[in-house]
């Protein structure tokens, strides 16, 4: 899952160290400074969140194998690089990790990949809860008032994950201008808010094969259909849409 990282910057994409004013950098480690350029090494800026639920929590449905190694494997990975490449990126300081994953996806690919999959992880295992309770009737109203019921919902959504052709991700998304809630699907480390702020997650599902492989193997659909009826954390899902 990691993408090929280049540790010189200047061999990135579009990178330039003047393309922001570091007069106002807040000096995490060491700062050299001339009257033409400035070079900035930062601290780490972004830790792993520790997950809601014990690492046997979502047994049987997901492993304590499955978990420790999405966990404590790729998800620390991620934010690891991320935090790494952030030291010699001095225009990216004082970002929010959305801002980081919008203002990278043009020009630092594996900047942007880092970044999002750093955020994907975070919010793939905050949707899945060990206390599996079914959603709330006003939730199921709302749901079925865009996908006509929420079975069918839940249909489509395990349909986009089923379908994902390699690795990626199933997201259920509110659309900030219509009201409407819709599925989509995105390869790699995409997000769906990335190229239109409006359009917000409100539930994810990891598709990637580390997510379920140790404990479905190739039956992905089996996986699809525990997350969905086992393993979302509704309240979760219905705290996003209202926000």
């Amino acid at each position: 899952e990691q993408g090929q990282v280049q540790n010189d910057p200047s061999h990135w994409p579009f990178w330039n160290p003047m393309s922001r004013p570091c007069s106002n950098i807040k000096l995490l480690a060491i700062l050299v400074a001339t009257a033409s350029n400035c070079l900035v090494v930062l601290g780490s800026v972004f830790r792993v969140k520790p997950l809601p639920y014990s690492f046997k929590g979502l047994e049987p449905h997901l492993s304590r194998d499955t978990l420790e190694l999405h966990y404590n494997t790729h998800y620390r990975d991620h934010v690891a690089m991320l935090n790494a490449m952030l030291k010699t990126i001095p225009r990216i300081e004082g970002l929010s990790l959305i801002e980081i994953m919008r203002d990278s996806y043009l020009w630092n690919k594996p900047l942007y990949h880092q970044a999002a999959q750093s955020w994907n992880h975070d919010f793939y295992f905050k949707c899945m809860t060990s206390h599996y309770f079914p959603p709330s009737k006003s939730l199921v109203q709302r749901i079925s008032h865009d996908f006509g019921s929420f079975e069918r919902f839940q249909v489509e959504f395990r349909k986009a994950g089923n379908s994902n052709l390699g690795s990626g991700w199933a997201w259920l998304v509110h659309d900030g201008v219509t009201g409407k809630l819709f599925i989509t699907k995105t390869t790699g480390a995409d997000n769906p808010m990335v190229q239109n702020e409006d359009h917000r997650p409100i539930l994810v599902m990891d598709v990637w094969e580390h997510a379920y492989y140790l404990d479905y193997h190739n039956r992905r659909k089996d996986y699809t259909e525990a997350f969905v009826t086992q393993l979302v954390d509704w309240k979760f899902v219905e705290e996003n849409l209202q926000r």
